[in-house]
Order: C-alpha cells, then structure tokens, then sequence
C-alpha cells in the first residue's frame, strides 16, 4: 500500500487495529509458536486463543495515530513478551497483558499530555523574593510589627499554642531585624 507524501494516514478504527493485531502480532504467534497441549488437533480452540490475545491487545494499547505507530508499539509487546517467555507455547494471556501494560505506561510518559499532579506545588509557595531582603517578599517595618503583635495576641488568646506561636513570631522577627538593619527589642514592641 503505497501512501502519497500529502495524502492524510487511514484511521485507525477498531476493525484497522484488529486487522493489524492479527496481521502481524497474533501471525507471528500463530506462526512460530505452538498451541498448548490442550489445543492440539483443536483449531476452533486454537482460533479462540488467538482471538482473545488479539483483543487483549485492542483493549490494552493505546489509540495510535497511524499504522506505522500501532505496529511500532506491537514489536515492543513482542520484544517484551520474548524476553520473559522461554517455552515453545503461545504467550499466556497475563504475559501480553502485562507488556501491553507497560508498552503503555512508556507510550503515555512520551506521548500524553502531563496532569498536573496532586499535592504541593513547590514554585506556588516558594518565596517571592531574595530572603536576605525581605522588602523584596512584601515586608515592610509596619507590616513586620503588625504581624509580631498579632501573633502575640493569639498566643495570649489561646488561639495558637504557644510553641507555634514562638516558631511563627521568629519570621517577621527576622524580617524586622533585616529592615531595620539591627536586632531590635521584640520586648519593646
């Protein structure tokens, strides 16, 4: 089948991917492998077989955007299924399961959008600004001293337990003492 450079790629429909599982996946099994005991001399069991990897496979791979990509993704389900396999029989359904599997996760790392993840985002809480200059993170002598005597009154209203309360009064502290340039009486404020 030869493709014209402009010309758009067949899409890939559920009867395309079926046709090139079977074509090259599921003949190659058929071809240099052997039924397990229980099929010989058994060619509707045989077919059965083959049928259900062909449809583990459709249900396991990803949409592909063209036959070259789906092809591409069954010769690695097959180098994975090779590598593990050392027996003469068909590949047992769990075996193509798992390799369709983790063909997948590859092809999704690649290729899939990446979601943001769950949890904290670091840049999200990072500070603004150079910590040893705390007016470039917001700070100013004012704020500084309102925060320290906030701080305070909740410690003494019990709305903070108080080892909190300390660990928490040590950041505008510390902002104050860069401003002002000088370690200034928390006492006095």
């Amino acid at each position: 089948m030869e493709q014209d450079y402009f010309e758009k790629p067949e899409k890939v429909t559920y009867e395309t991917r079926m046709r090139v599982i079977n074509g090259t996946f599921v003949h190659k099994m058929a071809t240099l492998m052997q039924p397990h005991a229980q099929m010989r001399g058994n060619n509707e069991a045989v077919t059965m077989y083959l049928d259900e990897a062909a449809s583990i496979l459709c249900e396991r791979l990803p949409i592909a955007n063209s036959q070259e990509h789906l092809i591409s993704m069954l010769r690695n389900v097959w180098r994975e299924c090779t590598n593990t396999h050392d027996s003469r029989y068909f590949f047992s359904f769990a075996l193509i399961n798992k390799a369709a599997q983790k063909v997948t996760r590859e092809h999704n790392r690649l290729y899939a959008p990446q979601e943001k993840k769950a949890g904290l985002n670091q840049d999200e809480y990072a500070p603004a600004g150079d910590k040893s200059k705390p007016e470039t993170q917001g700070w100013t002598i004012e704020k500084a001293q309102a925060h320290i005597a906030e701080t305070r009154r909740m410690i003494a209203d019990k709305e903070l337990p108080y080892s909190l309360g300390m660990k928490l009064l040590a950041i505008p502290q510390k902002a104050l003492e860069r401003l002002t340039g000088n370690a200034p009486d928390f006492d006095a404020i």
